[in-house]
Parts: C-alpha cells; structure tokens; sequence
C-alpha cells in the first residue's frame, strides 16, 4: 500500500528554518557594515578633497577654499575661487568668525547624511564645534605657499564618527605651518 504523502517532514522544516536563520543573521551583520562604511567613507572624500583643494591652491592664480556644511541632515563640501574682497559664488559670506554657507546641495559633494557626527576643532580658540543644524559650517582655505591660510581655515582639526556612537572616530589632522593633513 502506498502513502501519497503532500506535507513537509520535521525535519524539512528544520533545515529551512536554519537557512533562514542564517540569512537573517548574514543581512543584520551586513547592515552594520554598511553604517560603518558610511563614516569612513565621509572622511576618505573630505581628506581627497582637501588633497584637491592643495593642489589647485599651490598651481593656480587664483585662491581656493573649501566649505564643509550641513543641509536638510546632510552633510556637503564644495570648492570656491576667492580674492581678498570678492568670494565667488552668491551663497557664500566669509566672515571674521569662519563661514555661513546657505548653499544648493546640487552644487555640492555630499559626505553622509544624518547617520553621521562631524565636528571641528576651531583654530581661534582650540574648542570643538559640532555640524548639527542647517547652516553650520566650517571652511579650510590654502595660501599660495601651501600653508593653510589662516584668515579662511576654521578647523584644525576634523572629527567624524556614526551618530550612534559606534565605530571608528576618523580623524582627519590639518597642519597649519606645513599645509599637511593626515587622516587616522
């Protein structure tokens, strides 16, 4: 006599929930992979654009600086020609105090979004300033010598980390007499 049997075994149903479990476990562990590689990621395209930003600076005429902000819980930079009355670019006023930048996010790189910390070591006074709302900013700028200018650079140095406090703190180090930077 034979038995048409149509259910699953016991032990089909073990080996199924074991493959799940493992692939669920596989995809919680990549998620936090994928955070991490956010932070470090926002720091390896600010330190390449501060390497970019050195180099034009000490090869052109004309000054450059870069300004790193915060918009809708985003976090950008972009590159901009300077003089010592006129600063290109509608959006951007160079103040005493460091930069306002109330700029397109079209225009510029972004670094990471809202799951990231960024905060700068502010040259005037040695004290840390975190990125939080809309509007903050920092700018770091290169006199013709390949020194850091010191009337256009805020930061000294540039701190980045995931929000939820996790992780690696990328450091991103700017040496004002030399004109280097160093990130660790």
């Amino acid at each position: 006599m034979r038995k048409d049997n149509k259910g699953f075994s016991l032990l089909e149903m073990i080996i199924v929930l074991g493959i799940a479990a493992i692939l669920a476990g596989s995809a919680v562990s990549f998620s936090g992979y994928i955070r991490y590689a956010n932070d470090k990621g926002c720091a390896e395209k600010l330190y390449a654009g501060i390497d970019k930003l050195q180099v034009t600076s000490m090869a052109k005429k004309d000054k450059k600086f870069l300004v790193v902000w915060r918009e809708n819980n985003e976090f950008y930079y972009d590159v901009y020609s300077y003089d010592a009355s006129v600063v290109s670019g509608d959006s951007v006023t160079i103040k005493n105090d460091g930069c306002t930048a109330c700029m397109d996010r079209a225009n510029g790189t972004k670094l990471g979004n809202s799951a990231l910390s960024m905060k700068y070591k502010k040259t005037s006074d040695h004290t840390y300033s975190e990125l939080v709302n809309d509007g903050d900013c920092f700018c770091i700028g290169y006199a013709m010598d390949g020194s850091y200018s010191s009337s256009f650079t805020d930061a000294e140095e540039i701190l980045i980390q995931s929000t939820s406090g996790a992780g690696t703190i990328y450091t991103i180090k700017l040496v004002a007499e030399t004109g280097k930077h160093f990130i660790y």
